[in-house]
């Protein structure tokens, strides 16, 4: 069953670059009933004015479907929403179905769990513009629970243990990419443009968001603020919680570093087929523990 609510026109500009200036929040709604409300409620009050939400609910099995459509009854807004609801068809689909929809020269990925902070919108645009040879640019987030409590100030830091000194420059944050795969989701913000150089989300993967940062990185498309633009949520429905999962994901992360080390170049290419040598293992090992 397929269902739109509209609250917007489409006014691509004639370059297919977006519109100038106007920033497109992509949703992939799923199983979020309790989470959906409070990530659209920050998108909506966030102070950046030019903005679109687009929103579309994967075949949820919960009422997130429901809260959406109750939400869109009560607000009174100028900012233009596109909800869709439809059958079940992964995350990769669901992104790269909101890219076709959006209208932005600004595409940024919001999970349904989690939501953006003020600021993060701005500074992160003020980048793109000022480092015209980036495509792509990332901040940090706070880690919340399913409470909404904060359980570390840095998702890089406290949640990853990721090495943000080597975040500012092409090659280190290459290296921390690929060995040290440490982004939370809620955190990127892309150039439409990108999307004509690199592609779309490979929908055959489970892991489609580290796939796209190696594709970026290895051409130095991809930038970092040292900033808090997001909260990341975790909680017990984001999590690979048995062996068949974890297996799944652990072959998933082979093949896209196996698909991905050949785009990169000296110690880099080396790291890259050193990653693929681990996860090689790992899958290994998985495979042995799950007969």
């Amino acid at each position: 069953m397929l269902s739109a609510h509209s609250k917007m026109k489409s006014n691509l500009d004639s370059n297919g670059g977006g519109v100038s200036g106007l920033v497109s929040f992509i949703i992939p709604a799923y199983n979020h009933e309790k989470f959906i409300e409070i990530c659209l409620n920050k998108l909506l009050s966030d102070s950046y004015p030019l903005k679109e939400i687009i929103i579309i609910d994967d075949g949820s099995s919960d009422t997130t479907k429901e809260v959406i459509e109750k939400w869109l009854n009560q607000i009174t807004t100028d900012v233009k929403i596109f909800f869709l609801s439809r059958e079940n068809r992964g995350v990769s689909k669901t992104l790269n179905e909101l890219i076709g929809l959006s209208n932005g020269e600004f595409i940024v990925p919001v999970a349904s769990d989690d939501y953006i902070i003020p600021g993060g919108v701005k500074n992160r645009i003020e980048y793109l513009k000022a480092n015209k040879d980036k495509y792509a640019v990332f901040g940090d987030a706070i880690v919340i629970d399913e409470f909404d409590s904060v359980i570390h100030e840095s998702a890089l830091c406290g949640l990853y243990d990721a090495n943000i000194d080597n975040y500012f420059s092409d090659e280190s944050l290459s290296k921390e990419i690929i060995y040290n795969w440490a982004v939370p989701g809620p955190v990127l913000m892309m150039k439409r443009d990108v999307f004509s150089i690199i592609g779309f989300y490979n929908e055959s993967l489970n892991v489609e968001d580290w796939d796209f940062y190696l594709r970026m990185c290895s051409q130095g498309m991809l930038g970092y603020i040292d900033e808090k633009v997001a909260a990341y949520r975790v909680h017990s429905k984001n999590t690979y919680s048995d062996r068949e999962k974890a297996l799944n994901n652990e072959i998933s992360l082979l093949i896209t570093i196996f698909n991905n080390f050949l785009k990169f170049r000296g110690f880099n290419r080396i790291l890259a087929a050193a990653r693929c040598i681990h996860y090689m293992v790992a899958v290994l090992y998985r495979w042995v523990r799950a007969l």
